[in-house]
């Protein structure tokens, strides 16, 4: 994703608002959405993991 957001602002910068017509713009933040929402997924997957342990409680 760090590289996503490089290039991202490297348009951005280059063609300032004409940027959100560049197809590679566009392309770059689809992926750049696509990363943050598996990101904020597994994050909500993992905390309800780490609550409600489908496995039960871990022996001693």
């Amino acid at each position: 994703m760090y590289v996503w957001t490089l290039q991202a602002m490297t348009i951005a910068r280059a063609e300032g608002l004409a940027a959100v017509e560049n197809p590679a713009f566009l392309v770059n933040s689809g992926q750049l959405w696509t990363g943050i929402v598996l990101q904020v997924l597994s994050l909500f997957l993992l905390f309800l993991l780490s609550v409600f342990k489908p496995w039960g409680k871990r022996k001693n």
